[in-house]
């Protein structure tokens, strides 16, 4: 018989990572890494076994989908990837597939035809408001401070904004877009190919290729509806793709049709995704089930390992640091050499300021573990927090050294590595890890880790107002994250003095009439201010001064190079992960020029492209404080807060989820 692949459930946002496990689920967001296998740990023996069984029946679908297995084992994706598609090439009901698919083109592409016509007229209704965001209320008038450049880009956003509605109102696929795979014939060879789908897609998942991991899973369940697990899978990978809704609905279908008597990981991925979409309330209320889950199993099986895992795991998600230890302690009496156990008292030793406490769990983790990448970057941040530079650094020494000789990312730390290449003085490369990282999701479900990870790389290059305001957008994700907040407000201290000084020179500029000069002492007042209501005044009285005649100051640079591929990301963009690429370099552009205005427009036009509304409304109110050359503002207002209306109303809808 042939295999599937031999994993166990998808591992929970809230479930232990170990370090032996090939799979690695999504983040747990405890600065703790999966760590990948050494090459030289792997079990080669099972990959020469299935490639024999290959060369001996090169026509044989099985044998390429154990050497798939084989591969995907040993955490070799790339490989395990080659070794299923291969196996659908080969199998039988491939010709029948191609036949059933030739048959049925003529239907599909009439029923296509049709489905883009309904996309396209919903996408217009999306694509006139936002489009009337630049049209409207910029029209054709002038930047200050653009070039010709920036002015050409920021029309062409206008076009563009019409294929992004109709991608972003793209439906889920489902067993009906996949004609050639529904036919109820030949049940058995296509429950084989469901099986081998199923199997290409977890690869995918475990690469990190989201979409097509989807795809496949999507195929799967098409094939061979009982496949219901494949569902879990799926709302993962659409929350990683930031599909949030998506998430949501393949979240209900699974929590409805599963047997399994838990569901507490599921209300965890329920949670976030309440979360990213902005819905507090209901995202407490997943987050209070999951909890309520996990205590009736400790109740009816006192001790029970997983459950007590899952609780230190969803504490921890919560950044309720204080109710998390307790449960770690409790695995730890069971299991004195629990490594993951450990790492998570590590963090909640950490986050209540027990260093003393942190650095010897830390160390006897270390010790069991073998002394890997993440290890030492928890020894380094314990080292940094008691000021003791010599031993932080000599852990960032062995951090490097540590990832440098295993040769590869996979399953890497990699913002924990670059903190280490900060330490030891590699302050570009070490930026240049963070930023390919978090551009590949940028408010995703690491997102609150990379930025403060990306503020420890930037303070120790003594870049203090960048290093705030990656700190700043960690806060703003996860206002409960309490390494960024303490990291923040800790600069905060640092700069009080030159803040104070800052406004004054503020003041006295604008007593002298000199608009352009007050601008620039602001904004880099704002630079070092902590996120919160005071620097949104800052913020506001920035934006009217420079909406004066010579207020505005010249963009700088690196704040139009930003702005620029904020406007490249949006007219290339295909669906919301790229949209909040987009958004990305418009935050670092608003940033290296807060005074602005239409950089704040722009962010309103994605904002509103993501149908969030409430923060397109504030960014369109700080695009108006900003300039006097807007129209239509009532009307395009107006529009937006009806769409905001509609959208709760369909929000609403979403909480039913999980009878919430």
């Amino acid at each position: 018989m042939p295999q599937a692949v031999n994993i166990k459930p998808i591992p929970h946002a809230i479930k232990p990572q170990t370090s032996t496990s090939a799979q690695a689920g999504p983040s747990t967001g405890t600065d703790q890494g999966a760590q990948p296998k050494a090459a030289g740990g792997r079990d080669l023996a099972k990959i020469d076994l299935a490639k024999t069984k290959v060369a001996a029946n090169p026509a044989s679908w099985s044998a390429y989908n154990d050497l798939g297995v084989a591969y995907y084992d040993q955490g070799m994706y790339d490989e395990a990837i080659a070794a299923f598609q291969q196996a659908l090439a080969v199998h039988p009901i491939s010709s029948v597939m191609d036949a059933e698919k030739r048959q049925r083109d003529a239907a599909q592409r009439q029923k296509q035809a049709m489905q883009r016509a309904q996309e396209a007229q919903a996408a217009a209704q999306q694509s006139a408001v936002m489009g009337s965001l630049l049209s409207g209320l910029l029209g054709v008038a002038p930047i200050p401070g653009m070039s010709s450049v920036g002015q050409q880009a920021l029309q062409a956003m206008i076009p563009a904004i019409e294929g992004v509605s109709r991608a972003a109102s793209m439906p889920n696929a489902s067993m009906a877009d996949f004609p050639e795979l529904s036919n109820p014939s030949q049940l058995q060879p296509r429950r084989e190919t469901a099986l081998i789908y199923s199997n290409l897609g977890r690869a995918y998942y475990q690469k990190s290729d989201y979409q097509e991991a989807v795809t496949s899973f999507e195929k799967s369940i098409a094939l061979d509806p009982s496949l219901v697990s494949l569902l879990e899978w799926q709302a993962h990978a659409q929350y990683e793709l930031s599909h949030y809704e998506r998430s949501i609905e393949a979240l209900n279908r699974y929590m409805t049709l599963s047997r399994l008597s838990s569901l507490a990981g599921n209300y965890i991925l329920l949670s976030k995704n309440f979360t990213a979409l902005g819905m507090p309330s209901e995202s407490e209320r997943a987050f209070r089930r999951a909890v309520d889950d996990y205590e009736l199993r400790l109740k009816a099986k006192p001790g029970d390992r997983a459950a007590l895992a899952g609780m230190v795991q969803s504490y921890l998600e919560h950044k309720d640091y204080a109710k998390a230890q307790p449960y770690a302690e409790q695995l730890l009496k069971q299991n004195p050499n629990d490594v993951n156990a450990l790492g998570m008292l590590t963090i909640c030793q950490m986050a209540q300021g027990r260093y003393d406490l942190a650095l010897q769990t830390a160390q006897r983790k270390l010790k069991l573990d073998g002394g890997k990448v993440n290890d030492y970057y928890i020894l380094g941040r314990i080292y940094d927090e008691t000021r003791d530079s010599e031993k932080a650094r000599a852990a960032y020494q062995k951090l490097v050294e540590t990832y440098e000789a295993a040769g590869t990312d996979k399953g890497m730390p990699l913002g924990g590595v670059a903190v280490g290449y900060a330490a030891i003085g590699q302050q570009r490369r070490a930026v240049t890890m963070v930023e390919e990282k978090l551009f590949r999701n940028p408010f995703g479900s690491t997102a609150v880790y990379d930025y403060f990870k990306l503020g420890l790389v930037y303070e120790k290059g003594g870049r203090t107002t960048e290093a705030i305001e990656a700190l700043n957008t960690a806060v703003e994700i996860s206002p409960r994250y309490v390494f960024a907040t303490k990291t923040l407000q800790r600069l905060a201290d640092k700069t009080a003095s030159h803040r104070e000084r800052l406004w004054r020179q503020a003041q006295q500029a604008q007593g002298k009439g000199s608009s352009a000069q007050a601008v620039n002492y602001l904004a880099q007042l704002y630079h070092l201010m902590p996120v919160g209501s005071q620097k949104e005044e800052l913020r506001g009285k920035m934006l009217s001064l420079a909406a004066k005649p010579g207020g505005a100051p010249r963009l700088g640079q690196e704040a139009q190079r930003r702005f620029l591929r904020g406007n490249a990301a949006l007219k290339n963009a295909k669906g919301p992960l790229d949209l909040y690429r987009a958004l990305y370099e418009y935050k670092w552009a608003t940033y290296y020029a807060p005074w602005a205005a239409n950089v704040y427009l722009s962010t309103s036009v994605v904002y509103g492209l993501l149908q969030k509304y409430r923060p397109a409304i504030a960014n369109l109110k700080l695009y108006l404080t900003g300039t006097t050359q807007a129209a239509n503002v009532d009307q395009v207002l107006g529009r937006l807060y009806e769409m905001e209306y509609q959208r709760e109303k369909t929000l609403r809808s979403l909480s039913q989820a999980g009878k919430l």
